[in-house]
């Protein structure tokens, strides 16, 4: 059995793009100078929708499909949730805030073209895959789970951490909007940097799965992005929240290779959460805090 991180998650009313301003994007453009540029990022999803003049330039080599007897004929993204998810990470458009680090490069596999994981096989062959020496890549982006606790995915996900990748996973979403401790992977593994949403108001998101697991959280809710047009549409889940940090991570990547400072996935998730601003409620759940991390990264790492 398996889910798409935003299974049965309702759309709400209202703009869009408040994330892109709350998270003070075009302030790290502009005062650092950085918009991804050394950055590559892997997004295992539904593919991505390479019609669209968003992403030109920005894939860099072919899609690599893994769905298992695929017809899908929509350039590789008929459900388009993983191009939802591309865009928010790395599109480019002079009309609309979306696009974090709209000079990064993207790397595509398919791994489902229906939001339907199942037992993971597909992911997992992706993973292998992209553990040969033919890729160049930083980030991988996961906003697809299981609920298997699946030791052979876990040991793929550390062998891809022994080469310095930087893994995000969405941690789930509860459609019972119960925060319900349910168990998400690849999201839920300690080894992973994983991914809650929270509201505009800084608040948990009631959909977000095993609140207490997640490493460090996000906007999730309203968030607009491509799908089969460029003009953004809304979806709303974990998947959206991890996609978002996975952009800001692609920020972060390209901002220490450009200074030639080793990272690796502890030293990163070290970043997002002792930079990061406590959600609404008691609770110890971290909202990332893009400009505080460029605010103190060099201190950080001298």
């Amino acid at each position: 059995m398996s889910e798409t991180a935003d299974e049965n998650i309702n759309v709400q009313s209202g703009a869009t793009d408040f994330w892109f301003d709350l998270l003070k994007i075009r302030d790290i453009w502009d005062k650092y100078g950085e918009k991804g540029g050394l950055a590559r990022v892997l997004i295992l999803d539904t593919g991505i929708n390479r019609n669209l003049s968003v992403f030109n330039g920005i894939i860099e080599s072919q899609i690599q499909n893994f769905a298992i007897n695929s017809t899908d004929t929509f350039s590789n993204d008929e459900n388009c949730h993983g191009t939802h998810c591309a865009g928010l990470i790395a599109s480019f458009s002079a009309s609309y805030k979306v696009g974090i680090a709209p000079q990064s490069k993207l790397l595509v596999g398919k791994i489902t073209e229906n939001g339907q994981l199942k037992d993971g096989t597909t992911l997992k062959n992706a993973l292998r895959e992209y553990l040969k020496p033919d890729y160049d890549f930083d980030i991988i982006s996961i906003s697809q789970t299981i609920v298997q606790n699946d030791t052979e995915l876990e040991n793929l996900i550390l062998e891809h951490i022994k080469m310095k990748k930087i893994i995000i996973a969405a941690i789930g979403n509860d459609s019972t909007n119960r925060n319900s401790a349910w168990k998400r992977f690849p999201g839920f593994f300690d080894s992973c940097i994983s991914v809650g949403a929270c509201e505009s108001d800084q608040s948990l998101s009631p959909y977000t799965c095993s609140p207490g697991k997640a490493a460090i959280y996000c906007y999730g809710s309203n968030v607009g992005s491509y799908k089969k047009s460029e003009i953004p549409e809304a979806l709303t889940g974990t998947s959206q929240a991890t996609a978002i940090v996975a952009g800001i991570c692609s920020l972060l990547v390209s901002f220490l290779k450009s200074r030639d400072i080793d990272f690796d996935q502890e030293f990163i998730r070290k970043l997002l959460q002792e930079h990061s601003i406590p959600l609404t409620g008691g609770q110890n759940y971290k909202l990332i805090d893009p400009m505080t991390i460029f605010t103190n990264i060099l201190t950080t790492v001298s």
